[in-house]
């Protein structure tokens, strides 16, 4: 079970890093698509800064221990973070293929905060 938290905890780590840093960072080649859909559910810029900045906050969790079990916090943050992610898209009446990449990664986020 070791081995698979860790391997699922590098994988949202890669995800939730990168496109965090995109939107701290407003990288143009990464965040195009996430600011027009942070747009098209009328939430703010800074808002998706500052959920970047969870992102990157609840990566740091997993990897950093800050205290004991700070790597389930990270997870239980990202999961919270993707999960919302769902519902607005859920709300929006997008199509699967929109919503189901950040469901997945609440699921596993989840999992990681459960079985570590």
């Amino acid at each position: 079970m070791d081995l698979a938290v860790t391997i699922i905890k590098v994988i949202i780590s890669i995800s939730f890093g990168v496109f965090g840093l995109g939107k701290v960072l407003n990288l143009p080649n990464l965040t195009v698509m996430m600011t027009q859909t942070f747009e098209r559910f009328g939430l703010s810029k800074q808002l998706m800064q500052l959920t970047g900045l969870g992102e990157i906050a609840g990566v740091a969790l997993l990897w950093v221990p800050v205290f004991d079990n700070s790597d389930r916090l990270g997870g239980a943050l990202l999961a919270v973070i993707a999960g919302l992610a769902s519902v607005y898209h859920l709300k929006h009446k997008d199509k699967p293929e929109d919503f189901m990449p950040a469901l997945m990664m609440a699921a596993l986020a989840a999992f990681v905060a459960v079985f570590t």
